[in-house]
């Protein structure tokens, strides 16, 4: 991206001088900060003097307060930078981790960096997100980089300790000594890729300085040590036979929680009685002899690594030495422990959050948190191995459960309507009439002819003529025969009910003189009281629904009046309804009441049987994922 040649480069007219040793400058600030809000603003402008940053902002989130701040150095405009800076801090905040973009002038001469560094808590919750303008070149950016990330992680790390009787009582030694000490520590590590590195410089440090044997270095985990280093050694596997008996001479000066020594067999510690040690005796032994011990380095009140030492002589190492080893190597306490947490991974973030949240819960007192706990194991045990009835809700209609067609007996004009849709009407009732009037004059045409017939019928039987008298005859039955069949379409023109019930469907009074073609169904009529309901029921529950379901329905009508139905039958294929695939289930009412009509929509509930509560809640969620994701 470029920028408009006005602001070429605003970044090196800052007009503030970046403090010699910031590190240092940061401890103090936590040392003399009164509350977080103002430690949290200085540090800020201190990392932005560092960096020569025109702009800078931060925002941090703790469960007390919300902390947001910006400042501004130089001749700027701080309007520029304020969009693009509060953006990547967005983008930082959201993702989780550093965001950084380079800019360049309009011209090519100058470049500058907006970088954006999560800030996360002891714990390893991200708790909020720097951002700032740097300048920046190709190779100096991945150094620049790295000492923003630095900063703002030992920033939100001495965050912690702002206000605490600890830091105070470190801030008010002569001279600043511890302050000047850690701050060199910390600085140190700034520089260190891993926590392992800055442990393998430590030991062997220590190791030809005071000409020990051997040096290793573990970090406290709970209440178990790992071990990160041994002099001479380019790693330390867990498995190997002499560093096992190193981490379990560590941890038993965790569980001491005090220097101990071991020469010949005795073993001698401030806070427990000589030969008490037995696990720093089988050391020495595997060792073949000599002197050694183990020394924890606190940070306030915690103790986070142990430091294990091997030599030939015990006055080497006697308990005086070790305070004074202990007091050299003490402040590297809080480096190392910032540098293991900022070179977490996500997994491992999370890891140690939930042993800093248990080791808290056991701590005495504190009854909310432990009811809390127990609340949250028996909801999270109730989710995964408990179950709960499965329902599901359908949308539905109310249907007939049997019903009569009335049809047109003939291709005639509808005359004449006297019900409709809806309509309560008896046996026999008259429904509509269709028109006659062709019929009527086919019936007296008939009925003339037959007169006919009669009449010749009867002068045959005079004349004597029998075979004459045989055929009018036979003329006459069947002009009668047809005379009756025009009577009998002329009554089935008027269109009666065939049974009790209620007419269901035809409203023809908009249709009165259109011909009816012959079979055009007229009227459906439904026996009163005999309902159904018809579920629309999506196909993901096709396993789990069967006949013999059952439910409870309310109706749009009356939704307070629940009733309860069973399913009878599930149609083999689905149809499509409503734009839809739905599989179609019929199910009976228990107790109909008498409000209920067809066509009337309303909601089911399906019983489907226990489940899984994870099952139910996540079952959507993976569905959705291997249909779209295919996994």
């Amino acid at each position: 991206m470029t920028q408009p040649a006005a602001h070429n480069s605003p970044a090196n007219d800052t007009g503030a001088s970046a403090p010699p040793m910031p590190y240092a400058a940061l401890v103090r600030l936590a040392a003399q900060a009164d509350s977080r809000f103002s430690y949290f603003a200085q540090a800020m402008r201190l990392i932005a003097q560092t960096c020569a940053s025109p702009y800078a902002a931060i925002y941090v989130r703790l469960p007390s307060e919300v902390i947001q701040d910006d400042c501004h150095f130089g001749s700027t405009n701080p309007a520029f930078w304020k969009k693009p800076v509060q953006q990547i801090l967005l983008d930082a905040l959201s993702a989780g981790r550093t965001q950084a973009r380079l800019y360049t002038a309009a011209n090519g001469n100058a470049r500058v960096g907006l970088i954006a560094v999560p800030l996360f808590s002891p714990t390893g919750a991200a708790i909020g997100t720097l951002a700032l303008v740097t300048p920046i070149t190709e190779v100096n950016a991945r150094r620049r980089v790295a000492l923003i990330e630095s900063l703002a992680a030992l920033a939100s790390y001495l965050a912690a300790d702002v206000g605490v009787e600890t830091v105070a009582r470190a801030s008010s030694t002569p001279a600043g000594e511890t302050s000047a000490a850690a701050a060199a520590a910390l600085a140190r590590a700034a520089t260190m890729e891993s926590v392992e590195e800055l442990a393998f410089a430590l030991t062997n440090n220590l190791r030809n300085k005071l000409g020990c044997r051997q040096v290793a270095l573990g970090i406290v985990q709970g209440r178990r040590v790992r071990v990160v280093s041994v002099s001479g050694l380019d790693e330390a596997p867990p498995a190997s036979p002499g560093i096992a008996r190193i981490r379990d001479a560590m941890e038993e000066c965790l569980d001491f929680d005090a220097p101990i020594t071991c020469f010949d067999g005795q073993t001698e510690s401030v806070h427990a009685p000589a030969g008490s040690h037995r696990l720093h005796v089988q050391w020495v032994e595997s060792a073949r002899g000599g002197a050694a011990a183990t020394i924890p380095l606190k940070r306030g009140r915690r103790t986070v690594a142990i430091v294990a030492l091997q030599a030939e002589q015990a006055e080497s190492l006697s308990l005086e030495k070790l305070e004074q080893i202990r007091a050299r190597i003490e402040p590297y306490a809080p480096a190392l422990t910032l540098l293991h947490e900022a070179r977490r991974g996500l997994l491992r973030h999370a890891t140690d959050a939930v042993r800093g949240n248990w080791r808290r819960l056991r701590e005495p007192g504190k009854p909310g948190r432990k009811l809390s706990l127990a609340m949250t194991l028996f909801a999270a045990t109730w989710f995964f191995f408990g179950t709960m009835p499965y329902t599901v809700s359908v949308p539905c209609v109310v249907v007939p459960l049997s019903a009569r067609q009335v049809s047109a007996p003939c291709d005639a004009p509808l005359s004449a309507v006297h019900v409709v849709s809806g309509d309560t009407v008896r046996r026999g009732q008259l429904l509509c009439e269709l028109d006659r009037g062709e019929l009527e004059l086919q019936r007296r045409e008939t009925a003339a002819q037959l007169e006919i017939a009669e009449q010749e019928h009867q002068r045959a039987m005079a004349a004597a003529a029998p075979v004459d008298a045989q055929l009018a005859q036979a003329h006459e039955r069947l002009l009668a025969a047809r005379l009756a069949l025009i009577d009998r379409r002329i009554e089935a023109t008027r269109i009666r009910s065939p049974i009790d019930g209620l007419v269901v469907s035809g409203n023809l009074r908009t249709r009165v003189g259109a011909v009816m073609p012959l079979g055009e169904t007229l009227f459906l009529i439904a026996p009163a009281g005999s309902w159904q309901l018809e579920l629309l029921a999506p196909e993901s529950i096709a396993d789990d629904l069967m006949t013999a379901c059952a439910g409870r329905f309310v109706g749009r009508a009356r939704p307070e009046e629940p009733h309860d139905f069973y399913v009878t039958h599930v149609r083999a294929a689905p149809e499509v309804r409503e734009g839809r695939n739905a599989l179609i289930a019929e199910a009976r009412i228990a107790d109909a009441p008498d409000w209920l009509r067809p066509g009337m929509e309303g909601a089911a509930r399906l019983d489907l049987g226990p489940r899984r509560v994870c099952w139910i809640a996540l079952h959507k969620v993976m569905d959705f994922m291997r249909l779209n994701f295919w996994l």
